[in-house]
Order: structure tokens, then sequence, then C-alpha cells
């Protein structure tokens, strides 16, 4: 930048590295300066902030450098497949896998603030080609907060059937997929991991970041969240591209094959559960299970099954002993409303 003619630089940093401390402003300005062992032990994160704070020691030098602090970037829908590593999207994966949502105050509000990589581009592209560089630092956090919640509703919207259960409970399920006998796929075990210790509030938990400066000079849309139109494309392109399963317009309990009778076994079944849930309901040498335990470790089991493409009309053939394990695969395979049978039958 230095050699030869004085070139502007242009960085793009994360709006991770701005972090405050308890006693510190609730919104941090957009020169704060953060103590580098506030940073927490994501090496990502500490990379951009010895690199940002080098392009600003440059700045201090003469050099005119404008570095960008973007919250969570997320591609154009055509290209989802490769922010699907992020937490977001990797637990909205998880739920349409498992055929549930985490409800309770742990959850409420959990999310991030996604920018568009589109908009930001053509900020980036529109502020280099200025004449005058301005060297301060932009927060670049979107104004509104792209909810769990609100991407659920989305997919529901687009026919997934996904049920709500509280967070223990779908902590619980979403166990016992990855130890479900099919073996677990990469999101759930992903999805697994980050719920382990992860953050409702990504960007700087505790504190807002002030983006007085990105709303003057790169103007006021740069800061505009996703919308619900957004957020259905990226689903309809995730489900296109096989990275979720197809949307069930009957939603993933009582399927219309089974519950159109109130005299039908999956009927019965129901009100069974409902009526001697801590009761006893299957016992072997090894397990005893109660009719809510059997009712909710078949459902698992049919979570896995639906995204196998197992519904109304398929019939699966079941060898095991007799043991728990058969009946959680029968009552698991009449949930997805289809037909149960013996491989030699």
């Amino acid at each position: 930048a230095a050699t030869g003619t004085l070139k502007a630089v242009h960085f793009v940093s994360t709006a991770s590295t701005v972090r405050g401390r308890p006693g510190d402003p609730s919104e941090l300005p957009e020169d704060w300066s953060t103590d580098p062992f506030a940073l927490g032990d994501s090496g990502y994160v500490q990379s951009k902030w010895v690199a940002e704070q080098t392009a600003l020691q440059s700045a201090r030098l003469g050099i005119p450098v404008t570095v960008y602090r973007p919250s969570r970037i997320s591609p154009p829908p055509s290209g989802v497949t490769s922010a699907t590593s992020d937490a977001l999207w990797t637990l909205l994966r998880a739920c349409i896998e498992i055929g549930a949502e985490p409800v309770g105050a742990a959850w409420e509000g959990f999310g991030d603030r996604i920018v568009s990589a589109e908009r930001l581009g053509e900020v980036i592209v529109a502020q280099a080609s200025r004449p005058s560089v301005h060297s301060g630092p932009f927060n670049i956090v979107a104004r509104e907060l792209t909810t769990l919640t609100s991407m659920i509703e989305c997919c529901r919207e687009l026919g997934y059937g996904i049920d709500r259960v509280a967070g223990k409970e779908w902590v619980r399920q979403l166990e016992q997929a990855v130890l479900g006998s099919q073996g677990p796929t990469p999101t759930l075990s992903n999805a697994l991991l980050l719920v382990q210790g992860l953050s409702a509030e990504p960007v700087s938990a505790g504190h807002s970041l002030a983006t007085a400066n990105a709303r003057t000079v790169l103007g006021d849309e740069v800061l505009k969240g996703f919308d619900q139109e957004q957020i259905r494309a990226y689903i309809r392109q995730l489900g296109q591209s096989g990275l979720v399963r197809p949307p069930n317009p009957q939603g993933p309990e009582e399927p219309p094959s089974l519950s159109d009778s109130p005299s039908t076994f999956w009927r019965l079944w129901q009100q069974a559960v409902a009526r001697y849930g801590s009761r006893i309901a299957a016992i072997d040498e090894t397990d005893a299970l109660t009719y809510t335990e059997l009712d909710r470790r078949a459902g698992v089991v049919s979570a896995g099954l639906r995204v196998m493409g197992v519904g109304p009309g398929s019939r699966v053939g079941i060898k095991l002993s007799h043991r728990i394990d058969l009946i959680v695969a029968v009552l698991a395979v009449l949930r997805t409303g289809a037909a149960a049978r013996s491989p030699g039958a």
C-alpha cells in the first residue's frame, strides 16, 4: 500500500472483534479499543483482531485505511450451501431433521444479526470508488435479529412439520438421533456440539455496537437485516440442494392415513400415552420404558425414517429380536404412515 503511489486499503474484519466487559458502556463506539483478553478462545476472532490492529496502525501512519466490521455475513440464496456450517443454519437443519424446535427461556430470542453479502459487497465497492476514504472503522451490524423461531415459522409456512418442544427435551431428542441405529448425520453431530456452549447473542454479548459511521457514510440500507421472503428463499434452496429433507405438508406427527378414524391403532396409541404416560409400557432383559419414553424414542426413529423418504404408502421391513427395539421400530414406522412388515412376509 505504501510502495510507489499511496493506495487505499479496505479491510473486512468482523464485529466479533468488538467486545466489552462488565462496567463498560452498554453501547460500544466504533473506535472502541477492545481488551484482547476479552475476545474469548476463538482463533478466528483473535487473528481478525490482530489484523485489524495492524490496519488501524497503518492508518495512523498515513495510509488510507477503511475497516469494515460486519456481523454475520450470509451469501445469496444460490450460495447458501457455503453458509451451512454457521451455528444458526446448522441448528435450523437439525430442527428440520428431527422435526422439533426448542422453546423456552434459554431459546427465546436466539439468533444472529445477518448482513447480506451482496449488499455489503456493493457498499465496499462504492466506498472504494470514492476519491476520499473514511478511515474510521464501520460497525456493520444488522438492525434486526434473525431468530431461529422466525426461521422455523418460515419452514412451517413452506410445509415442514416441526413440533415445539421444551429445550431440554429437544436436546434429548437430538442426542437420541445422534446415537440412533442409523448413525448420526454431520448436521446433527455439529448441532449437538453447538448447543453445549452456544450464546444467544453472538455479537458482543451484553453490549450493543454503535453504527453511526456506517449509517452516515455507507447508508442505512447496509444495516437492514433479513426479511421473511429472504429466509424462505434460503430454505427453498437448502431443500433443492438436498441439504434438508423435502417439506411434508402433513407434518411429522399423525399422518392422515392413520388418524382419519378414531379407531385406528395410532389414535388408540396416542390415547394410551396421554392416559398412562408414566406407567411402564415395555420391558425386556436390559431396559424398561414408560409409555411417554417409548413414544418419544419412536418419534426420534420416525424422524430419521422421514429423512430417508419413508412416508404414507411405504413398506418397511423390520428384522429385530423380540426386545424393546422391535416395539420402537414398529411404532416409528407406523408414525410415518408407512406399513411395518417382517422381511419374510
